[in-house]
């Protein structure tokens, strides 16, 4: 450290004038601002300016100069070095935990002490510890991914995964997907859904195996907020977020999810303000468990991965304490394991061939990828999740009377079509459901008009059971075409 560095008529000056010195100031598409250290050996760390780790950098130089630094010499120092940082420093792409890489493939973050970065290139995976220029930002509840090992086998993770062959093969897909996958505007995250009933093993699952292998981090398991922006505000903070014990989504978080799944902007007055607008970043990795079936909304259901945990009898149940303590001593073979199947993936990837086309075409691709690299027939993965999709739009109408007796008119007309009015086919439905229901408005329609506007937002998530609903030109006339297609 320079002396020279370190001068001023008061605290606030000197610990600004040495920050300018020994870091580089710059800020993002997004207007976060943030301070490169130049004294760490090795690849460079990235803190934002308002971070308590930019703090703590700030308080621990001043202290060795003598100087205590009090929370209002911290905040004016952050103030002063952050309007550098926006109107006079560099332009800069700060990444969390994974980044791009210009030659293809990405680069990872482990946020060791050494500051390793791991490079998965297409058929190549390699350690660096000095030499990158990508930038990563680090919070203060950050921790280190487990070093890989020189060999690998992901299979390792099998014997600790409670859930069927089919999903375990897609939730290695999901945690190959996300570590492959950095936070650019064109990616989609599906949202991993994982289910099952007390003592299954949910939070062993998302804790032990999933926060360690993707994105570690002090925080663990989260309780779901209450506002989208306090999600938006975490995920500046975090690359993967995992809420726990999930029972209920309304209507807006059903959308403020698949925004975040595919990436978005929340919007609203700011405070004290009547007309200027705050936009924040929505668009992070997103882990959901639960007991019960919360997702109840078809557009978010056809963002998911789902897997559901196996019952575990009192006998079996094993003390997590022991599972983690095996676990840990296999991470680093695990983790190099799923580096390498994924600079397989990459070195095939362009060429694959997509025959189940879903909404998160990324994954299905990434799936069909998988195919390849293990030797399956082409389609085999693809083919599990098309069936775990269908099943999960099917749960998203199992409480709806009028989704359930379309289903069972429909079956009916297998390979034919029945063509009516929506007053016609009102009448044959309403000899399906009791009275009881049918004479009840907030869950029957209780004419025409209203049925053809149910049947609108039905249509999407009834073609996913093989039911082919066309809905005529408005009008007295207009015709209804309904019946079950093969699948």
């Amino acid at each position: 450290m320079n002396n020279d560095d370190y001068s001023g008529a008061t605290k606030t000056e000197r610990i600004v004038k040495y920050a300018m010195a020994n870091t580089r100031l710059g800020s993002d598409v997004h207007e976060r601002t943030y301070a490169v250290l130049n004294e760490e050996p090795g690849n460079s760390v990235t803190l934002p300016l308002s971070s308590k780790g930019f703090q703590s950098w700030l308080r621990r130089h001043a202290f060795r100069q003598g100087d205590l630094l009090k929370v209002e010499d911290i905040s004016e120092a952050q103030n002063m070095l952050a309007a550098h940082a926006e109107f006079e420093g560099d332009d800069m792409a700060v990444w969390q935990r994974v980044a791009p890489l210009s030659t293809g493939g990405v680069e990872l973050d482990l946020a060791d002490n050494e500051n390793t970065r791991v490079l998965v290139e297409p058929g190549a995976v390699s350690i660096t510890g000095a030499g990158s220029e990508i930038l990563f930002s680090r919070s203060v509840s950050t921790r280190a991914l487990p070093m890989p090992a020189e060999k690998g086998d992901w299979r390792g993770l099998l014997p600790f995964l409670n859930i069927n062959e089919d999903e375990q093969l897609l939730l290695i897909g999901w945690i190959t997907y996300t570590l492959a996958h950095p936070r650019e505007s064109l990616v989609g995250y599906p949202i991993l859904v994982v289910k099952g009933e007390q003592g299954a093993g949910k939070s062993f699952l998302c804790k032990a195996i999933l926060r360690a292998l993707i994105d570690p981090n002090n925080n663990g398991i989260q309780i779901f907020p209450k506002d989208p922006k306090d999600m938006a505000i975490s995920s500046l903070n975090a690359f993967m977020l995992i809420y726990d014990n999930i029972r209920k989504l309304s209507h807006t978080w059903s959308d403020a999810l698949c925004v975040a799944a595919t990436s978005g902007v929340l919007s609203s007055r700011k405070l004290y303000s009547d007309c200027d607008e705050s936009s924040i970043s929505l668009h992070v990795a997103l882990v959901l468990n639960g007991i019960h079936s919360f997702i109840q909304e078809a557009d978010l259901a056809s963002r998911c991965v789902n897997v559901n945990l196996l019952p575990i009898s009192p006998g079996e149940r094993k003390h997590e304490k022991e599972l983690e303590a095996r676990l840990a001593l296999l991470l680093p073979s695990i983790f190099r394991g799923l580096l390498d199947l994924i600079a397989q993936i990459f070195a095939v990837l362009d060429s694959v061939e997509v025959t189940h086309a879903q909404r998160m075409i990324g994954y299905v691709q990434w799936l069909a990828a998988m195919e390849t690299v293990l030797g399956f027939p082409v389609g085999k993965l693809q083919n599990i999740y098309a069936n775990s999709q269908k099943q999960a739009m099917l749960d998203t109408i199992q409480d709806d009377y009028l989704a359930q007796a379309i289903l069972s008119f429909a079956d009916r007309y297998k390979n034919k079509s029945w063509v009516g009015t929506p007053t016609e086919l009102l009448a044959r439905l309403n000899n399906i459901d009791p009275l009881k229901v049918i004479n009840n408005s907030r869950l029957w329609p209780q004419n025409a008009i209203a049925l053809s506007k149910r049947l609108s937002t039905l249509q999407k998530v009834l073609s996913t059971q093989g039911v082919e609903l066309q809905l005529g030109v408005r009008g007295k006339q207009r015709r209804i075409v309904l019946g079950m297609k093969a699948l």
